[in-house]
Parts: structure tokens; sequence; C-alpha cells
């Protein structure tokens, strides 16, 4: 599907980028299955800064490199931008994670990212605060490798969900910059969910770690497609992922025009969380702020904006509300296991003395009683 208006950006992390086969590898899918491609995010380059971007220029003559080099040739994200794109600034986090360029396509301005998401529960609370302080309200796609699963359809493995405060912080990282997912909110999907598969021991571990986000609820975008190349070659264990969006923006005359399509998203939205929202109390409160959102501004797309960001808050206050009571279950069930061996260490001895006596007075009294009937008394 294409479109006038679109940009087509793609992400693919490439487990290193040193060796020429590597490198041939990804040259070869930008002019095939990857052709018309504009932006690309690698990830996991594991190769040293000029060796990198030496490799990356090969892929896109002319274009403009971005790379946060991780140090210690592990890790790594850059982002490739074709020449006819005007960068306006770029920038780096300086640990192999984040890589960003500010650019103007089209007459319009956006940042896009490629992000590599750290391992370990401390490093991924650090960088999602980290990202959380960088939301300025501004038009972002971030895209990238996050190394972390949101959605039980989003693994068939052992990728374990992220949960307890990274999963917190990645809460409020999403409130702060209102992402979308581009793979849910894309109008036509190709390829498996799936964008990584590896054996891990005997089990298949396939995970869905690569993804794009947009900022502002995606309003100010519309993702056309989103598709997983998979089988694209055997240089890595996850799958390229293309993402085509038009970033022309339509006004549309009318407010009405706009507002019947509103209604129904909402209540699609409302449809996407059956156990969380299967409250009927929930579901009122959930329309009420989408409706006092779109009432506060006669500008369709304005209104829009405002009407997503009440409703999503309001769902995911829900969401952590849940996740909280979910945690302090857990630990009163674990307390309480825990008295209650305390308890048996304590008073073991005791109720077993109490128990065997009662049982052993019990059957005295049925002896007793079949010797009184065998005499006839």
């Amino acid at each position: 599907m294409s479109v006038a208006g679109e940009v087509v950006v793609a992400t693919w992390n490439v487990n290193g980028f040193s060796s020429s086969d590597r490198v041939k590898a990804v040259e070869q899918w930008l002019k095939t299955r990857g052709k018309g491609v504009q932006i690309l995010a690698l990830q996991e380059l594991k190769t040293g800064e000029q060796t990198a971007e030496f490799n990356l220029r090969r892929l896109m003559l002319g274009a403009t490199c971005v790379i946060d080099y991780a140090g210690n040739e592990q890790g790594g994200a850059a982002l490739i931008i074709n020449q006819a794109i005007q960068v306006l600034e770029s920038g780096v986090k300086g640990t192999g994670n984040f890589a960003w360029a500010k650019i103007k396509l089209q007459g319009k301005v956006f940042s896009v990212a490629s992000v590599y998401g750290p391992h370990g529960n401390g490093a991924k609370i650090e960088f999602f605060s980290w990202l959380k302080d960088r939301a300025d309200g501004e038009h972002w796609i971030m895209l990238g490798d996050w190394n972390m699963v949101l959605l039980r359809e989003d693994t068939s493995g052992p990728s374990p969900l992220l949960k307890g405060e990274p999963l917190q912080t990645w809460n409020d990282l999403d409130l702060s910059w209102n992402l979308d997912d581009a793979w849910l909110k894309a109008l036509q999907r190709k390829g498996p969910r799936f964008t990584r598969q590896a054996v891990r021991g005997q089990k298949l571990d396939q995970a869905r770690l690569d993804r794009a986000y947009i900022s502002c609820n995606s309003s100010w975008i519309k993702v056309v497609n989103c598709t997983t190349h998979d089988s694209s070659s055997a240089i890595s264990d996850h799958y390229p992922v293309s993402i085509g969006m038009d970033i022309t923006t339509r006004t549309p005359k009318k407010k009405k025009r706009v507002e019947t399509y509103i209604k129904m998203d909402v209540e699609t939205y409302i449809k996407m969380d059956v156990e969380t929202l299967k409250n009927p109390w929930r579901q009122a409160q959930i329309k009420a702020a989408w409706e006092e959102g779109w009432s506060l501004s006669p500008d369709p797309i304005l209104a829009w904006e405002l009407a997503w960001g009440r409703a999503r808050e309001l769902f995911k206050s829900y969401k952590r509300l849940e996740t909280e009571v979910r945690e302090a279950e857990l630990l009163e069930a674990s307390i309480l296991r825990r008295r209650s061996r305390i308890r048996w260490i304590k008073e073991g001895e005791t109720n077993s003395k109490y128990f065997f006596n009662c049982l052993k007075a019990k059957h005295e009294r049925e002896r007793l009683t079949a010797l009184v009937n065998a005499a006839g008394d």
C-alpha cells in the first residue's frame, strides 16, 4: 500500500555489523524487500565507532548517520537517514541505547530515534526514567529493539512480561509521551507478529521485541502499514520491521464529520482490554473523560488529541492500580504463608500432641464400646 506523503522507516537488530557479510545482507535487503526505506534504525552493532560509520555509509550513499556507540563493542544503536531528508539536529544518550535526529520532511518537523532497550531491571528503570524526562510534547517516532514484552500475546516462550517497578516506570513514560504502538495502529499488517525467534535450551522463544512507538497518540500521522520481514537472512535472530506512514495532515472541514469516527474509536479502545474495562462503571468513566476532552476545542485535530489523552490517562491509571493491587495481594499471601510457617514451628509440637491425644481417646472409647457389646451388658 502506497500513499502520497508516505515515509517508510525500518528497524533491525542486526546482532553485529563488523563483517562484510552482514553489511551485504542488509544492503541486499534494502534493495529488495526493504526497497523504499528512507530512515533505517539498527541495533546491536557490536563494533567500533569508525567501523560502524564506514559500514553504515555503504548502505545509503550521502546519508546522515547518527551512532550511539556503547564503547565496549557491545550493543549500540544507529540511525541512517536518506540524504534527501533535511536533518535539523541530532544527538545520542551515550550508552549505546538511543540515537535520535530531528528532521524536516514534506514541510513537517518531527524526530526519529533508534532504540536498543537495556537488559536488567535496574538498567530498564534508569533508561525509562531518562526517556520520560525527555518528553517534550513534540512529535516523535521511536523504533528499535526494546528488549521487553508488555502483552501476553507478544510472547510464546520464556520471554517474561515486564512487571513490578520497571512496568510502573514504563507506564509513567507511556503517559508522559502518550505513546501508540505502530503495529497495533497500522491499517494493514503483514508478516508474523513475532519479530525475534531464538532457541533457549530446548524451548523456542518467540517475542515481539522490535516495535515502533509514536508520540502524541499518533494523532499527527497515519500508520498505513507495518510489515515483519521474516526469513530475510540468517544474520540475526531478529526480523527487520518496516513501517509506512502518511505524514501529511488533512484538517477536516467539519468537526461533526470526524465525531462519528472518534466515537467508533473509543468503543474499539474500550474493547481492547476486556479484563480492565469489563466493569460498566469504568466504561462510563472512560467515555466521560473522552467526551470532556472532545468538548475542549472546536478544532477537530486538537480535540481528538485532548480526548485521547484524557481517556488514555484514565485507562492507564486503572492498569497501574490493578498492577499495584496484584502485587499487594501477592505480598499479603506471602506474609500469611510465612506467619503460618512460623506458628507451626512455634506451636507445631503442641498441636501434634493435642490431636494425637484426641485420636487416642477416640480409639479407647471405640475399644471399650466393642468390649461392652461383646459381653452383652
